[in-house]
């Protein structure tokens, strides 16, 4: 219950799992308004249009500062 307060806090989401069945922290955090940045796996591909509701980040990727770069640039457009 208390890492829900912390998404519930939080405008970003980070997950970069190799793998994951059907990932429930990524439909909670998204749910609690958390934009998503996430490894780009099968089941986040369903859930992550990116640079629409969310980023994929390639798995092993040194693109992780880009794609926070982007987002925060995401974020002050729609301010």
């Amino acid at each position: 219950k208390q890492n829900i307060s912390y998404v519930a806090q939080s405008k970003i989401f980070i997950s970069l799992t190799s793998s994951d069945g059907m990932p429930l922290s990524l439909v909670e955090a998204m749910y609690l308004g958390a934009i998503p940045i996430v490894s780009d796996i099968l089941p986040n591909q369903e859930l992550i249009k990116n640079g629409i509701n969310g980023f994929l980040v390639p798995i092993n990727s040194k693109d992780l500062k880009a794609k926070i770069e982007e987002f925060v640039l995401f974020i002050n457009s729609v301010k």
